[in-house]
């Protein structure tokens, strides 16, 4: 489970980057990796952005993304 490392921001700011910079990512599931609240809105605030991503799947994390 990536939502459980040790260095807390660093895997869903690469999330996010990701998200924001691959036109060619069409799906993503990061679901049950246990991300917090802070991760979540970290992922959230990438997907506002994202106009390329068909599929999103968060399941099983802490918080919401309704985008």
């Amino acid at each position: 489970m990536i939502g459980t490392s040790k260095t807390t921001d660093i895997i869903p700011n690469a999330i996010a980057e990701l998200i924001l910079n691959n036109v060619e990512l069409i799906h993503l599931d990061i679901s049950f990796n246990k991300f917090n609240l802070r991760a979540t809105k970290i992922i959230s605030d990438a997907l506002l952005k994202n106009h390329h991503l068909f599929g999103f799947h968060y399941e099983g994390n802490f918080g919401y993304t309704d985008y």
